[in-house]
């Protein structure tokens, strides 16, 4: 595995960042009689769009990654080529755990694997009776796992108490009837009670990384479980009946006229709310996508007699939708950066499809609206800054 940078190809090992500037600053001194000192170089006072645009290829030459952040490149896929051929069963650290792992949890560490060093990035991946300490190859993949890991290990050590939720959950047959196109009963019980432990205990702060944090958080947070249960469930609610709603509304467009509209609206609603929305949905965002469906529903109630504006407003939409998704399949992708243009884009579609529901006032918004007014030439704006910090212009 190589890293090309204007046609040069340099082994990624033999790159020395320091030595190749000191370099470059005598050959300045030499040939120009300029002296550079070393606080020239920071990388930081270069805009993103003229820094240097690395790619990582194969043994062929064919590209597999590209971006501007090298360190990210380099851990990110040293450590994947070192990974290709680790089992499941290497990467995990501490099986079958019913009490938070015995070693401190670090953001990331190297492991010694057959002789290989290996960068992971340790997170606790549920197993339904149990969880387990894992070491995952990116931090996105270990975020989405940690949502679930943690929250079951709060779950198993409830005890007795988990009873009333459980049965709690048990008795909503007709919420899981109408989330049943989404997925099974099992499914349906288990995000509600495991969101409602994460916004108990995790939502708001840092993630306890040893067991004597974990053991305090739990004790100062138990008793507030069942008021999170009850507000997570009247959220997964408010989510699941307009959900139901904007497609039953959408049986009734039967027209071919609509059906571009349709699909359009389909797919957005889906990506919205996709089967696991409580846990998968950050937890600043969640509250809000009621707010967003109750967009979409406006939007299909006022489809009939203006069909051709809506069908323009769309062509301009989907144009930064598909950017978006190409930002999403990017190798340096990070949902940090990536989930705060997602529902900016959000505020962007209410606003043209929904302006009334739009103004209206959101307590505790996670997007500072007042400052990052919504407008097609700020959306444009943030999506191309994105699209240049991770390569792709």
């Amino acid at each position: 595995m190589i890293l090309q940078v204007s046609g040069q190809l340099l082994k990624l090992d033999e790159y020395r960042r320091g030595r190749f500037l000191s370099k470059l600053a005598s050959q300045i001194r030499e040939f120009r009689g300029l002296k550079i000192d070393s606080d020239d170089w920071k990388i930081e006072q270069v805009p993103e769009h003229l820094r240097p645009n690395f790619r990582v290829v194969d043994d062929s030459g064919k590209k597999i990654a590209q971006g501007r952040d090298f360190k990210a490149l380099k851990e990110r896929y040293i450590g994947e080529a070192l990974a290709k051929d680790i089992t499941q069963e290497n990467m995990i650290l501490e099986p079958d755990l019913i009490d938070f792992p015995v070693q401190e949890i670090v953001v990331k560490k190297t492991i010694s694997i057959d002789a290989r060093k290996v960068l992971v990035f340790p997170g606790l991946e549920d197993h339904s009776d149990t969880v387990c300490l894992k070491a995952f190859s990116t931090p996105q993949e270990r975020d989405l796992a940690n949502r679930k890991g943690y929250s079951r290990l709060v779950f198993l050590k409830m005890g007795k108490q988990r009873r009333f939720f459980v049965n709690e959950v048990k008795k909503l047959n007709e919420l899981s009837l109408l989330f049943s196109s989404l997925g099974d009963r099992e499914t349906f019980e288990e995000q509600i009670i495991l969101s409602s432990i994460w916004n108990c205990f995790f939502a708001d702060g840092e993630l306890p990384k040893t067991a004597e944090s974990f053991e305090s958080l739990f004790e100062n947070n138990r008793s507030k479980l069942a008021p999170a249960f009850f507000h997570t469930l009247d959220l997964f609610a408010d989510v699941i009946k307009l959900r139901f709603d904007v497609y039953r509304s959408l049986k009734d467009l039967e027209s071919v006229s609509y059906k571009p509209a349709r699909d359009h609206i389909s797919s957005w609603a889906g990506q919205l709310v996709p089967s696991d929305f409580l846990l998968s949905t950050p937890s600043a965002f969640v509250h809000l996508l009621p707010r967003y469906l109750e967009g979409i529903k406006y939007r299909v109630g006022s489809l009939p007699g203006r069909v051709l504006k809506d069908r323009g407003l769309m062509d301009g939409l989907v144009v930064l939708e598909e950017r978006l998704e190409e930002i999403k399949k990017s190798e340096l992708y990070s949902a940090e950066n990536f989930e705060p243009l997602r529902f900016f884009l959000e505020e962007y579609k209410l606003s043209i499809f929904a302006p009334a529901l739009a103004k209206k006032k959101v307590n505790n918004h996670p997007l500072n609206l007042a400052r990052d007014r919504v407008s097609l030439k700020r959306v444009d704006a943030a999506i191309r800054d994105e699209e240049q910090r991770v390569g792709i212009i």
